[in-house]
């Protein structure tokens, strides 16, 4: 994580001084290692649910089809008002 933090601030950075080719590179880097990232995730819960399978266990199932949709108490997800005149 530190590793994608130093590249986010060395993108900034080059961005902020107008170096577009430095900033292009970092931002293939930060992509490149994001994509690695979010595969080992989702291979992470994928092996959770499967332990739990096999373990006759249907909780980490459940808990890695809820984990990649995020929390449901976020405002980004409630209702929307319509609001007629």
């Amino acid at each position: 994580m530190t590793d994608t933090m130093d590249i986010i601030d060395q993108k900034k950075e080059a961005r902020l001084k107008g170096n577009h080719d430095e900033w292009k590179r970092l931002k293939g880097v930060n992509k490149a290692r994001s994509e690695v990232d979010l595969e080992l995730f989702y291979g992470k819960l994928a092996d959770e649910a499967e332990s739990g399978f096999q373990k006759n266990n249907i909780r980490p199932v459940y808990r890695a089809i809820k984990r990649p949709r995020g929390s449901t108490r976020s405002s980004a997800n409630g209702s929307v008002a319509c609001v007629t005149h």
